[in-house]
C-alpha cells in the first residue's frame, strides 16, 4: 500500500466523525504520515495574506514586496488548538500579525514582529496566545 500525505483540511474532514466506522486502516496510516512526515509550511512574499488551516510554519519574506506585511489569522472560534510558527525573514520591514474581527492576539488586535523574530501562536478557541518569541 502507498501512503498519501493529505492536507490538514482533508484529514479534519475525514476524521471529524467516525460514528459510521468508515475510516480504514489506510486512512489512519495516511493521517500518521501526514501529521508526522512533515510540517506544512510556506513562504509569504505579498504585502498581505490570510493564514489557512493547512498552514503551520510560515516564513514572512518582506524583502520581496519590499514593504510592510500583514498576516491575518483565521477566526479563533474555528481554530481551537491550532498552532502557527511564524518567522520574520529579514530586518527591512515590519510584519504585523492581525487577529480576525474582534479576536485578539495575546490580548491585542495585532502584534508586530521585529526583524528575524519568530513567534509560536496557539489558539484556545476564544483568542490567540503567544507561547514563545525568539529573536
Amino acid at each position: 500500500m502507498t501512503d498519501t500525505v493529505r492536507a490538514l483540511s482533508a484529514l479534519q474532514t475525514l476524521l471529524a466523525d467516525n460514528t459510521s466506522g468508515d475510516i480504514s486502516p489506510q486512512d489512519m496510516r495516511d493521517a500518521v504520515v501526514s501529521g508526522n512526515g512533515h510540517l506544512y509550511g510556506r513562504v509569504i512574499t505579498s504585502t498581505s495574506a490570510a493564514l489557512t488551516g493547512d498552514d503551520i510554519v510560515i516564513l514572512a519574506d518582506t524583502s520581496v514586496p519590499n514593504a510592510d506585511m500583514t498576516l491575518t489569522l483565521p477566526a479563533a472560534s474555528t481554530s481551537q488548538y491550532k498552532v502557527y510558527l511564524i518567522r520574520h525573514g529579514d530586518a527591512s520591514w515590519k510584519v504585523t500579525i492581525a487577529a480576525a474581527g474582534s479576536d485578539t492576539v495575546h490580548g491585542d488586535a495585532s502584534i508586530d514582529l521585529a526583524g528575524y523574530e519568530t513567534v509560536l501562536l496557539w489558539c484556545l478557541g476564544t483568542e490567540w496566545h503567544m507561547l514563545l518569541t525568539v529573536t
